[in-house]
């Protein structure tokens, strides 16, 4: 009886089948199978293509599809339930059967897509007429049922099919691939078979041809999940039985059922669906109200544009009514109608179109109707070459629409038609033979670099195969014969090779339908967008009206700069220009054609340069010749363009066909003029000829060479010879025709774009400003096409002025003779918002301030990234501003501004704000920004660069001029303007000179040549032009050392890091996000390596001193002094400090702990340690208050021990001043502690030899070299009570060896925080009464002094809120005032008595952040908490939990900033310093460490310590260990990264020189 596979997925199941059509079919007929399906997953993609392809074989294709059902209704749409989908095998028997199958399949794309295309049961059995269905795999619903137990459930709905698709329609698939659940499901089929007699099909399900190609198909199922080969629990099908089976390998399997094997031939045998291929179905035309008949209403709109085109001339008359009559004949009214309705309603609505494209243009009822506006009668254009009466075909207007507004297009025809009558058209995306290999090597868990090298290896091009690319590229042969691996990798995807990756939506294409288009074909939907799952060609084929909507950016560039002309020439319209402009042909033939639509490449320019055209049709010869093919014709045509009399014609009939392209066949209607004059053919016929002749048919030729000369009586064709052509002549006519058909080009085409051409010529020659403005906005996505553009703007005398907040629209604009930049053009500010900006400052007025800005803004999707990028750009800096200031404010002005914002919303009003005479709010005061140092130039320019794509104020370069002068390098702009000067004009540069260039590489690409070597296109840029510069490979392998690897190779190796190379290269044109990464981790590397060898050597030098010599003497005695217990930790720090000081090398320790973790008493056994080792120690504080508790905690304790102490400050009277510097001088002094005037000359020790600072991160590494150079050497111990990461503290403080004290002395308290808004504000006052009431006190922090330091929100000011704490909220309670203005002697007085208990509330400035120990404050309130750190919020929230009671922390802000909660959540969440740390490491980066701490060591450029910790701890092992293998890196190996080290750390203390 025979068999049928019934199951098979094609490669059109994405990612999932691998069987491609061709090999597929090839292979059922060698198994001699005579019939076989295609059911590929939701889709009928492939269909078509099976079906000629099985009919070309002899074998009868079915056309069907495996479905995706929904468990419930199909629109149902719950995640966790409605994604439970089944399968199920449709098979369409006769037409209304693939009717039916449309309709599901579109259905399912545009109603029940929910993971999967999904119909449902109730819509299926709506549309089962013509299908029969086959009950699916494991997947199925009916063994689904079987698997999970329940038989009935089956059942039902296999008799619920049965019932449905009727006898002998619906069958039980049986299936064997040797799976344990298929053997329970075909025993559970195989009862209700016996049961209910539904006749059973045995299938295979097939995704791939052959059992080897098992492997191939695992790999796409890993690309399209994602995947690696070895990855555990990936989606796998179980073994390799999934292939096309032979009948005998079919009925082995199922021997004990062989009708079912036998039913499959039977149902084959039922199915007989065929497409129709040729037979149009042609959409009607929507006839306006009171018009009948479309012939007539064409004939009726044709009249209307004769009348308005040409007036009165018969012989166009004539020609139109042959045209109408010909379309008439060919059955194309509606089409035209339809084209000229849309085209109509694109100019009512004042949307471009291009005055043509294609051969559409050579018809005069086109030109008419206003589908185009090129004359065909002027340029010799025949409606032949577009509908030809020979060969009935579909005609083909394809229209050029402005890019920005063809969706308003489409959208009107979905309207008129409607949406189920409207649809665009599939493309799919194929695996080339490089994303092949990437793909691949992906799947097989290759490294990128091994992977990228192969792909690097597959030459360019577009079409080249891996077949291809082994045969031309050594390199990539090389490696397929000598790595088993990339053998492997490259057969892999050779196997994938060309497969449809994914599918996505035709840029252009757009079909038109009389009936719903699911009636023709399937519908599936990309992006939202209902598309045809069929092709271009397909529809074609299949008789649907299918036409191009193409959008054409120079169409909305001129339309563009005709809004800004008409700004002051109101009525200007580009079509109305004059086409015979003079100086828009002279700037053609001075080559400055940069900017004009298809005359701008090098090449084509000096053709323009050589011919010097002066007319369309000149510009129309030079677009057709400008191609390859005619190319070769183009040295002369030129000779004949400037000698006439060079032209010679073989016969006096080509005269006036050839005369306007100086006696050469440019255009294919001279092909056909040729034709029809010389041999008597008919336009019709000479097209015929003319196509066969350019699709090289041999046998035609031949045939028509003698109707050519001869003629044909049957045809009616006299020939040459009967036109008085000699018969020699008229060969060598048909020869030369023969020749140049190939390639000559549609002229209907060429002057429609030449048209546009021009266009573009005459606004950039005439309105120069407009039209470069216009320009410019249109490639704003194509940086090396603006850094040209703007050159040329330079060459024509234009400014490009920076982008400004104020002066700046949406788009590029004229601005008194000059261009300013487009605010749309910023990277990263969206067209919204900038639309709102614009809509703001018409309403408004322009913005006077940053923070005005912000508050205005406030609600159109301003965000930080916006603001950010804006400020990058420049556009505040006409305001007064440094970018880096208000970079620095961003947060807390965005914060303010939405804070004011929610407070005007609900009615209430800043704290400190006063109602005026009218009883408004008072106007918020000025913004006060940071004064801070502006960014470096280099650095503004980069940022402009990042944002803009371009240098607006400065430019690399101007940096490297005097080398570039030095170097006698030739300025860009000059080259060019030599080139483009008259040639009367001198020329400094000409073809042949030798010339040394000096710029900047904005984009480069390598190819390789034909010899297989390499060469690159670089685009090379300085402050005058841009040019591209053609690099071979002697020059490339010439300049491989200039960027010299300062990475030992044994370090690179072991790392696995890139070449410095490949690294540059990558990180500024990467080939891909793979690349780009590579490229950067070999960076970082670098960086951080070279810093960790520079800090490891700083360290090491630092070593080799001596200093003060200490005996290890007992700390029994020190410990026994105390009250206390030391922590573990602390007498960890102690000892290792010790240790040091023992050791005979100097100390450099930083000591490292939590707020009241006992650092003092780590510093105090040093002391105390140094001094019975006879040496003076002097601990320097950040702060009065700070020095003069440790004096006063210390003093006491020293005492015991016989030791002197005494505080030097600023405020140190004279004589007690004298007196401690003489204390100091002889020795009697033991230990000094003071503020920065420890720093003053005349101190002077006798024996220092401990040098302690405490809080470091308020001081720099310059203050503290300065107090260590008060001895020779002494030890240093740094404190610091902010902890950091110890990774970054590495970094930091890389000099030095840390100790980290990481556990809190017994009692204290934890502290409770809470981050609140204002809405708490009355509840908070409570609890601060509360507290009070119950004996303790509470500290207030605010960030400003005084009200005239009061930035533009609701920020409070320490003076004006204390008295207004004291006046209106808390007027029963003590409150007093700590500022950082106040005199020492004040600010003491205040702590004291704070400390005593005489005030109850303490209002201060950050000022309490360290050194203030008040052990009954138990609660502190920090007002506008966005406006600190963590670090320093965890230093104020430290000042409380010292004593016994229960502690707490409010944070007070209503910044709206999502950086701010997330920052305030840390602290929220824990006490412990370190991860809090931790935290702000990874929100903030490092550069508030690095800020703060004035570190003194080298910036990093690369590294982000937030993301790159791991890189850190690799670098610094690989740098110890090269350290321990080379001390010195004296070998000549490692010269270059001894001079790296060197340049860098050349400004640090001490340096490394």
């Amino acid at each position: 009886m025979g068999f049928a596979h019934l199951h098979v997925h094609s490669e059109y199941s994405l990612l999932d089948g691998a069987c491609r059509i061709g090999p597929l079919i090839e292979r059922a007929k060698e198994l001699g199978q005579t019939a076989l399906a295609i059911t590929d997953h939701g889709v009928m993609y492939g269909a078509v293509a099976f079906y000629k392809a099985a009919v070309a074989a002899g074998i009868r294709p079915i056309i069907g599809c495996e479905v995706y059902v929904a468990p419930r209704g199909m629109t149902d749409r719950v995640h966790g339930v409605d994604d439970a989908y089944t399968h199920l095998i449709l098979l369409c028997r006769d037409e209304t059967g693939y009717h039916n199958l449309c309709y599901l399949v579109s259905a399912a794309f545009e109603r029940g897509f929910y993971g999967k295309p999904r119909i449902d049961w109730s819509l299926l059995h709506k549309h089962a007429d013509g299908l029969i269905c086959l009950s699916g795999c494991v997947a199925g619903d009916i063994p689904r049922a079987v698997l999970r137990g329940d038989y009935e459930a089956a059942k039902a709905r296999a008799v619920e099919l049965q019932e449905l698709f009727g006898e002998g329609n619906f069958y039980l698939e049986l299936q064997n691939h040797h799976m344990t659940d298929e053997a329970r499901v075909r025993a559970a089929l195989l009862r209700i078979h016996r049961e209910t007699g539904i006749p059973l099909a045995a299938t295979n399900d097939v995704h791939y041809i052959k059992k080897q190609d098992a492997y191939d198909q695992d790999v796409l199922l890993c690309i399209q999940t994602g995947q690696t080969l070895d990855s555990p629990d990936r989606l796998r099908f179980p073994n390799d039985e999934f292939y096309l089976k032979s009948e005998a390998e079919m009925r082995a399997l199922f021997d004990e059922y062989p009708d079912a094997v036998e039913n499959t031939q039977r149902i084959a045998d039922r199915c007989h669906f065929d497409f129709t291929f040729g037979h149009y179905h042609l959409p009607r035309f929507l006839l306006p109200e009171g018009e009948t008949d479309a012939d007539a209403y064409l004939t009726k709109l044709c009249a209307r544009g004769f009348e308005k085109r040409y007036g009165d001339r018969p012989e166009v008359r004539k020609r139109l009514d042959y045209e109408l009559n010909m379309i008439r004949r060919m059955g194309f009214v509606d089409y035209f109608l339809i084209v000229s309705d849309f085209i109509g309603y694109a100019k009512a609505q004042h949307i471009p179109v291009g005055p043509g494209r294609g051969s559409a243009a050579g018809s005069v009822v086109s030109y008419c109707l206003g589908i185009t506006d090129v004359d065909p009668v002027q340029y010799n254009l025949y409606f032949e070459r577009f509908l030809n009466p020979e060969r009935v075909s579909m005609p083909d207007i394809d229209v050029d629409f402005c890019v920005q507004r063809r969706g308003e297009v489409i959208d009107y025809v979905i309207r008129k038609y409607g949406a189920d009558h409207v649809a665009q058209i599939v493309t799919f995306g194929t695996m080339a033979a490089r994303a092949a290999v990437r793909d691949v090597g992906r799947v097989m868990n290759m490294t990128y670099a091994e992977v990228d090298a192969v792909a690097k290896a597959i030459p360019g091009g577009i079409n080249t195969t891996l077949d291809e690319a082994l045969q031309q590229s050594q390199t990539l042969r090389a490696m397929y014969d000598g790595d088993d691996r990339l053998h492997q990798l490259i057969d892999t995807a050779r196997a994938i090779e060309g497969m449809p990756r994914h599918a996505s939506t035709h840029a252009a294409g757009v079909v038109i339908t009389e009936q719903p288009v699911y009636a023709y074909v399937p519908l599936a939907s990309n992006d939202g967008a209902l598309v045809c799952q069929f092709q271009m060609t397909t529809l074609e084929e299949l008789g649907l009206l299918k036409m191009d909507f193409l959008g054409l950016r120079n169409l909305t560039v001129l339309e563009d700069a005709a809004r800004q002309v008409r700004r002051r020439e109101p009525g200007f319209q580009v079509e109305r220009i004059p086409l015979d402009d003079k100086k828009t042909f002279d700037m053609l033939a001075a080559g400055r054609t940069v900017g004009v639509f298809q005359l701008e490449s090098a090449g084509i320019t000096a053709v323009c340069m050589g011919l010097r055209p002066h007319s369309i049709e000149d510009i129309t010869a030079v677009i057709a010749l400008y191609r390859p093919g005619p190319m070769e014709s183009i040295p002369r045509f030129l000779a004949c363009s400037a000698h006439p009399e060079r032209i010679t014609y073989k016969h006096p009939l080509l005269e006036p066909i050839l005369s306007v392209t100086y006696g050469c066949i440019v255009y294919q209607e001279q092909v056909i003029e040729i034709f029809r004059q010389l041999a008597g053919f008919s336009l019709g016929q000479a097209d015929m000829i003319r196509r066969a002749m350019s699709k090289k048919k041999e046998a035609v030729i031949t045939a028509e060479r003698a109707a050519f000369v001869h003629g044909d009586p049957e045809r009616n064709i006299p020939g040459a010879v009967a036109r008085g052509v000699p018969e020699q002549t008229a060969n060598e006519i048909y020869d030369e025709i023969l020749a140049f058909a190939s390639y000559a080009f549609n002229k209907a085409h060429a002057v429609s774009y030449a048209i546009v051409s021009y266009r573009t010529a005459y606004m950039k020659r005439n309105y120069p400003h407009e039209y470069m403005a216009a320009l410019l906005t249109s490639v704003l996505d194509n940086t090396p096409k603006v850094t040209e553009y703007i050159a040329e703007c330079c060459e024509l005398g234009i400014r490009l002025l920076p982008p400004d907040i104020n002066a700046s629209d949406a788009d590029f604009t004229v601005e008194e003779g000059d261009l300013r930049f487009g605010l749309v053009a910023i990277k990263g500010v969206g067209r919204g918002l900038i639309q709102a900006l614009m809509r703001e400052r018409e309403i408004g007025g322009p913005f006077t301030a940053f923070d005005e800005f912000c508050r205005r803004m406030n609600g159109h999707d301003l965000n930080r990234r916006a603001v950010e990028s804006l400020i990058r750009a420049g556009c505040f800096d006409r305001m007064g501003y440094k970018r880096k200031a208000l970079m620095q404010s961003v947060d807390r002005v965005l914060g303010g501004a939405a804070s004011e914002s929610r407070m005007n919303l609900t009615g209430q009003m800043n704290l400190f704000s006063a109602p005026d005479d009218g009883g408004a709010p008072a106007d918020t005061t000025q913004l006060v920004l940071p004064d801070v140092e502006e960014f470096t130039r280099a650095e503004l320019i980069a940022m402009e660069r990042e944002t803009t794509g371009l240098y607006l104020t400065g430019h690399p370069m101007d940096d490297y001029r005097a080398l570039a002068q030095q170097a006698k390098a030739a300025p860009m702009g000059d080259i060019l303007a030599s080139f483009h000067a008259p040639a009367t004009a001198a020329h400094r540069y000409r073809d042949g000179q030798r010339v040394v260039l000096a710029g900047i590489c904005t984009a480069s690409r390598e190819r390789a040549t034909r010899k297989n070597t390499r060469m690159a296109y670089l685009q090379l840029e300085d402050d005058s032009g841009s040019m591209e510069v053609l690099v071979f490979s002697p020059a490339l392998d010439a300049c491989r050392d200039l960027l010299p690897d300062v990475l030992p190779d044994e370090v690179r190796r072991a790392y696995h890091l890139c070449y410095t190379g490949y690294a540059y290269e990558n990180i500024h044109f990467p080939d891909s996000p793979e690349a780009l990464d590579i490229a950067r981790r070999r960076l970082v590397f670098e960086e951080l390596f070279v810093l960790a060898c520079g800090l490891q050597l700083l360290r090491s030098r630092r070593e080799t001193g001596r200093g003060p010599a200490c005996k290890n003497l007992s700390l029994t005695p020190f410990y026994d002094a105390l009250p206390f217990a030391l922590t573990g930790a602390q007498r960890r720090a102690v000892e290792q400090a010790v240790s040091d000081m023992t050791s005979g090398r100097v100390m450099n320790r930083l000591c490292q702990g939590d707020v009241g973790s006992g650092k003092t008493m780590v510093a105090a056994a040093c002391v105390w340690f140094a001094a019975r080792n006879g040496w003076q120690s002097a601990l320097m504080a950040p702060t009065e208050i700070l020095a003069r508790q440790h004096y006063e905690n210390l003093t006491p304790l020293f005492a015991r021990f016989g030791l002197h102490c005494a505080l030097l400050t600023g405020s140190t009277r004279v004589r007690e001043r004298r007196a401690i510097l003489a204390g100091l001088a002889d020795g009697t002094i033991d230990l000094c502690i003071g503020t920065h005037a420890l720093l003053t000359e005349d101190v002077q020790y006798a024996r220092l030899g401990l040098v302690i600072t405490d809080e470091q991160h308020r001081f720099g590494v310059g203050q503290r070299a300065a107090l260590s150079k008060k001895a020779d050497s002494p030890h240093m111990l740094v404190l610091s009570a902010t902890p950091i990461p110890r990774t970054l503290a590495l970094i930091i403080y890389g000099d030095l060896d840390v100790s980290i004290i990481d556990e809190l002395p017994p009692g204290r308290q934890k502290v409770d925080t809470f981050a609140v808004g204002e809405s708490y504000r009355q509840r908070l006052n409570g609890f601060i009464r509360k507290q009070v009431a119950e004996g303790h006190q509470v500290f207030i922090v605010c960030p400003l002094v005084a009200e005239d330091d009061q930035l533009p929100d609701e920020r409070k000011a320490v003076t004006a809120y204390a008295q207004k704490l004291q006046n209106e909220v808390f007027p029963d309670l003590r409150i007093s005032v700590l500022h950082g203005r106040m005199k020492s002697k004040e600010k003491e007085s205040v702590m004291a008595a704070f400390a005593a208990g005489e005030s109850d509330i303490l209002v201060s400035t950050t000022v309490v952040e360290v050194g203030v120990d008040v052990p009954n404050a138990n609660l502190m309130v920090v007002e506008n908490a966005e406006r600190f750190g963590l670090s320093q919020l965890h230093q104020l929230r430290g000042r409380v939990g010292r004593g016994s009671a229960k502690s707490w922390c409010i944070l007070l802000s209503d910044s709206g900033s999502d950086d701010t909660r997330r920052r305030l959540k840390v602290l929220t969440e824990t006490n412990d310093g370190f991860r809090i740390s931790e935290e702000d490491l990874k929100l903030r980066g490092p550069g508030d460490f690095f800020g703060q701490r004035q570190h003194g060591l080298p910036t990093l450029k690369a590294a982000d310590l937030s993301c790159d910790v791991q890189l850190l701890d690799e670098a610094q092992s690989a740098a110890r260990a090269l350290l321990t293998q080379d001390p010195q890196l004296a070998a000549p190996a490692h010269a270059p990264l001894l001079r790296r080290i060197r340049r860098l750390f050349a400004a640090s203390e001490g340096g490394l020189n």
